[in-house]
């Protein structure tokens, strides 16, 4: 049979069709199994690679590390670098690898996140961030004090005899320059 344009039909399987999951917020830490599962799907959606693999195959990879506070960013930080921030010589994982090749490629570079005396993932890259931003807010709240308690002290002081006097004369002296002679 034809299908009109001269080229012959096939009875092909028609494929399931992809549905992009939910997104995840990346600076969200998940928790609980459903959450796991929905971090995790948005993770294999943004990553073509993870995507080879079984969602329950990389939960169960994965648990430990969200368990710990990492978030879907520190994830993928962790698969891209070193914990010393030292980026990998080799390339991400080929297609053509399989999955199991692939969960093993994950694996080892997670590994590499892993207390070696705990075997617990190590602090998550994002909490050293969150850390510094915590302290550059309490620090701008110090000098917002600061400000605010020199405000307050200066004004009583601009308001004193001295001051009215010595505002007098700079009006004066400022008023005697202007003036043509």
């Amino acid at each position: 049979m034809s299908s009109g344009d001269g080229a012959p039909e096939t009875d092909l399987p028609v494929e399931r069709r992809y549905q992009v999951p939910a997104r995840w917020p990346a600076g969200r830490v998940p928790s609980g199994d459903t959450e796991f599962r929905a971090a995790v799907n948005w993770m294999r959606h943004e990553n073509l690679v993870l995507r080879q693999l079984a969602v329950r195959d990389l939960v169960g990879l994965l648990r430990p590390f969200f368990e710990s506070g990492y978030r879907i960013r520190d994830i993928a930080e962790a698969l891209e670098t070193s914990p010393t921030g030292d980026g990998y010589d080799d390339g991400p994982p080929l297609l053509r690898w399989g999955s199991v090749r692939i969960l093993q490629w994950v694996k080892t570079r997670l590994e590499r996140w892993l207390d070696p005396a705990s075997s617990r993932p190590l602090r998550p890259p994002s909490a050293d961030v969150a850390q510094e931003a915590a302290q550059a807010k309490a620090a701008h709240r110090q000098q917002e004090r600061t400000y605010e308690q020199l405000r307050a002290a200066a004004v009583p002081i601009a308001s004193s005899p001295a001051a009215q006097e010595a505002l007098r004369i700079a009006r004066q002296a400022s008023h005697r320059r202007r003036t043509p002679r």
